[in-house]
């Protein structure tokens, strides 16, 4: 019974894949494909072709689009939106993900040319990270540090930096003028901080 529950549960799964908002399921459809139950695994294979040929259908609309008007201000916000929901799914892989986030910092600073705020150069930022351009996101911390110094986004953004290029000595004195500053931080940009002072101590103790 359970096997049979299972597939049904899996059945209406990929019907809501194919008939609701596909990026929904995203996450069971990854945990499916883990399953014991061959049915089940086939089931979510099945789910994530059809993702993949949704969003390459709309890849290729929003492409044609562009083509035709590259200065639309909102046709290029719509754009980055969409590469940032593509993007964030983990559907794309090798080359096709390179492709697809060297387009995604190029439309996002196209973006910031017509108008600069807080969450695009965020945006950036986190790419260019992903994408191990560390020279560029130290020029976006730069510029997000003039406009945003306050903002918690920035230093949390601040703080992944460091740690990623494991600068043990910036990500202290970062931590400091955190407080000395009396820096603002959610929940989210407390936690970031708690596991940052741990790092900084083991970095510390090597």
């Amino acid at each position: 019974w359970k096997y049979a529950h299972g597939r049904l549960v899996c059945e209406k799964m990929i019907m809501n894949v194919l008939n609701d908002d596909p990026e929904n399921y995203i996450d069971m459809l990854k945990q499916a494909r883990m399953n014991d139950d061959v049915e089940v695994v086939h089931y979510a294979i099945t789910g994530m072709v059809e993702l993949s040929k949704e969003y390459e259908s709309r890849l290729q609309k929003i492409e044609y689009r562009y083509a035709k008007e590259p200065e639309n201000q909102q046709l290029i916000s719509e754009y980055c939106d969409f590469l940032q929901e593509y993007l964030s799914q983990g559907l794309l892989e090798g080359q096709m993900e390179l492709v697809q986030r060297n387009q995604y910092i190029k439309l996002l600073k196209k973006k910031l040319k017509f108008k600069e705020d807080l969450h695009t150069y965020v945006c950036l930022a986190e790419n260019q990270m992903q994408m191990k351009e560390y020279e560029q996101v130290l020029k976006s911390l730069e510029r997000m540090d003039k406009k945003w110094h306050r903002n918690e986004e920035y230093w949390i953004l601040r703080i992944r930096y460091y740690v990623e290029l494991k600068q043990g000595k910036e990500l202290k004195e970062t931590l400091e003028q955190i407080q000395q500053e009396h820096i603002y931080l959610s929940a989210k940009g407390k936690e970031a901080q708690k596991k940052c002072h741990l790092y900084h101590f083991l970095i510390a103790a090597v």
